[in-house]
C-alpha cells in the first residue's frame, strides 16, 4: 500500500438505467434529512469494481 497513489470503487446496475443521485453537503450535515432519500432493497443485479496503481 505504500506505492499506492490513487484506488477508487464504482457500482454497476445490470439490465437497467441506474438512478444514482449525487448529494452535496457541507461539513456536520451528513444526516440532515434534507439530505436524505428514502431506500428500498429490491431484486436488481450489479457488479461492483475496485482498481488502484
Amino acid at each position: 500500500w505504500a506505492q499506492v497513489i490513487f484506488s477508487d470503487e464504482s457500482s454497476v446496475e445490470i439490465g437497467k438505467q441506474s438512478r444514482q443521485i449525487r448529494v452535496w453537503r457541507h461539513t456536520g450535515e451528513r444526516f440532515n434529512t434534507e439530505c436524505l432519500t428514502p431506500i428500498f432493497k429490491s431484486g436488481r443485479k450489479s457488479v461492483m469494481v475496485w482498481g488502484c496503481f
